[in-house]
Formats: C-alpha cells, structure tokens, sequence
C-alpha cells in the first residue's frame, strides 16, 4: 500500500499499491464498490474538497482524475515520469502535482489546463496546500521545502532540509 485517502463526507475509502489497482471500499461495511485498473504501482490517490474528483496516478505516468460518483474519466495527463504527489487546493480550483520529471504542475479544474509549470530541480515528492490556500509548499530529493504564494507563483522561502523530503503539512 502506497496510497489512501477518505472522501471528504467518509463514505469512501480509496487505496493502491504494488497491486496496480485503485480500490473504492464504501465506509458503511467495507465492501468494495470499484477496483479499476491503474497500469501499475499507484502512488497518488487525492479526492477534490468536494469529493467530486478523484486523482491518482504513480508508476504509469500518467495522472487521471475521475468524476467520484461516475467514475468516468475526466482527463488523464501525461507526467513525463513517476507521479509520486498530488494535492487539490482548498477550494477544489487547482490540482498540483510532480514527480520524477523534476516539475511542479499546476492543474485548473475548470477544464483541467495546466496553468503553470515550475522546475522543482529534482524528484518532486511532497505537494501541500495551506488550508486557507494562500501558500504552496513542495520538496523532494532536492533537500529543499519550497513555499510559494498559490496566486502569484512568487517564491516565498526555500528551506534547507538537510536531507530528501518525504511529507510535509501546514497546521
């Protein structure tokens, strides 16, 4: 298991892994309602704060979004490499995400068109949004925590880890 994340309202739960496969367990008695091919290790599973969207991805390198309640397919992005990150924003407008192309993508949900790309200098690990979703905080194996303001894409801080970050969260 790589990955796991309730919906926002608890109903569902959904997880992968080594398994290549992404598994919906409704919450009132764990049964599965979905099990859908992922191609490979899932590494990513984030629903939207509304619980409409499902994002996953991983070793496939591709990152897909479902609509939850369909599971219809809404876009499927080509990462150039591994996804290992994934976060919606607090209001559910941006999806980003990054991996081992080394660049932080920007997603708007209103169409899923990137609307920014950034060069994370190495293996993007970690992608958080504040809760009020002013800042945007990224790392990975650059040894660095990037903080940017979310509207403006300006550079805010940039930390020295002292070693590769692998999680990351604001209070």
């Amino acid at each position: 298991l790589f990955a796991a994340a309730f919906s926002p309202d608890g109903s569902l739960l959904a997880w992968g892994g080594s398994n290549s496969r992404l598994t919906l367990l409704a919450t009132d008695g764990w049964a599965p309602v979905a099990e859908l091919d992922a191609g490979s290790w899932l590494r990513v599973v984030v629903f939207s704060p509304d619980g409409r969207f499902l994002a996953w991805g991983g070793d496939n390198w591709f990152l897909t979004v479902l609509a939850t309640e369909s599971r219809e397919q809404l876009t499927r992005h080509d990462c150039k490499g591994e996804l290992f990150a994934a976060a919606f924003s607090p209001d559910g407008s941006l999806l980003a995400w990054g991996g081992s192309n080394s660049r932080l993508t920007l997603l708007a949900t209103d169409g899923w068109a990137p609307v920014a790309e950034l060069d994370a200098g190495s293996w993007l690990r970690v992608v958080v949004f504040s809760p009020d979703g002013r800042f945007l905080a990224w790392g990975g194996d650059n040894w660095f925590l990037t903080v940017l303001a979310t509207e403006s894409r300006e550079q805010l801080t940039r930390h020295d880890c002292k070693g590769e970050l692998f999680a990351a969260a604001f209070s």
